[in-house]
């Protein structure tokens, strides 16, 4: 039999804090079925994290109707923590920089990553799993970088490491996202959803950043260029005075 996860308040606690299913609590089993051993709950490992879920016994299903716990837990996971930070510090940016075309760009990527990020969370809640934080993350850093009133959206974007350009033959990074066979189908449809627009995402920011780029290249070639024909027309002026010198 499957029980589902409750909130805590709902349910009588067991030892070690956690509650009882309400099912089992109550002593309730579906119909035609032989009572199992008394539900308890337990947390097993993954990547140096605890993921809490619900054992009924031997060969039972972890909630949302899976036998074992999925391979690919820890990746949803990190996708879920990673696109919400960048929904943070876009914003942040968005909210600093002085150009409204960097605006619309940096805000249209912000609410994609923040709809991934609770996407994914949602997901690993369906799947009788809970959202793991990081031991460490870099967001006070990236939050410094945006926030800058010294560096300019080019520089941002450089120390950011955003919208860089592939290199020729370099592989797609979201390959490597589906390599997971055992993926459900619910979760491999939201898997194809996001790397869409992710990788939409990484062209809007990959042709503003070049579009900064080429603007930063012009403000600095354009005096060189003013010195250059001035240069010239010194020359030339050289030029006729030593023709009407030579003639005389």
């Amino acid at each position: 039999m499957v029980y589902t996860l409750c909130k805590r308040s709902q349910a009588p606690q067991i030892s070690g804090g956690w509650p009882l299913p309400p099912q089992a609590a109550a002593g309730n089993n579906p119909p035609n079925e032989t009572p199992g051993p008394r539900a308890r709950c337990f947390a097993s490992r993954h990547s140096g994290a605890k993921w809490a879920h619900w054992d009924c016994g031997a060969g039972a299903a972890y909630p949302g109707g899976m036998t074992e716990k999925p391979s690919y837990l820890g990746l949803l996971n990190a996708i879920s923590l990673g696109e919400s930070e960048a929904e943070c510090y876009l914003n942040c940016w968005a909210a600093t920089t002085p150009r409204d075309d960097v605006r619309a760009v940096l805000q249209t990527v912000a609410i994609r990553e923040g709809e991934h990020g609770k996407a994914f969370a949602k997901r690993i809640n369906e799947l009788g799993f809970g959202l793991i934080p990081k031991e460490k993350s870099d967001l006070d850093e990236k939050m410094a970088i945006v926030s800058s009133n010294e560096l300019s959206d080019c520089e941002k974007f450089a120390k950011l490491k955003l919208g860089a350009s592939p290199k020729p033959g370099q592989a797609d990074f979201f390959v490597k996202f589906f390599e997971d066979t055992t993926m459900d189908i619910q979760t491999t449809a939201l898997m194809g959803r996001y790397v869409g627009e992710e990788r939409d995402s990484g062209r809007l920011l990959a042709a503003c950043r070049c579009a900064l780029e080429a603007e930063t290249d012009n403000s600095t070639s354009a005096p060189q260029t003013q010195v250059l024909e001035g240069l010239a027309g010194q020359l030339g002026r050289i030029e006729t005075l030593l023709e009407k010198l030579v003639s005389a």
